[in-house]
């Protein structure tokens, strides 16, 4: 016997059990904890700085440093890592 046939035979306790699995399903909603505001963890940041008319040393030294400074002193950041983009090449 089928789970379809045997609901079909006893409709009676087929509707009571989805009765019971609704309220079930809404009692545990209602009880779960709900925030306002959620906490959450950026997991990666990407901070682009450009200087038009300064060379990438230039603004390695003078704004990204800075930046790379202040953000390392957070208290949820593992670690800073920068990198230069000089004639369409990758340095670090």
């Amino acid at each position: 016997m089928s789970l379809t046939e045997l609901t079909i035979k006893n409709k009676v306790t087929a509707y009571l059990l989805f009765i019971l699995l609704l309220i079930v399903g809404y009692v545990s909603y209602d009880k779960s904890e709900k925030a306002e505001d959620p906490g959450f963890t950026i997991k990666v940041a990407l901070i682009t700085t450009n200087w038009p008319g300064a060379n990438a040393k230039q603004v390695g030294d003078l704004v990204s440093k800075r930046i790379a400074d202040q953000v390392q002193n957070m208290d949820a950041l593992d670690y800073v890592e920068s990198k230069m983009l000089m004639d369409n090449q990758m340095y670090m």
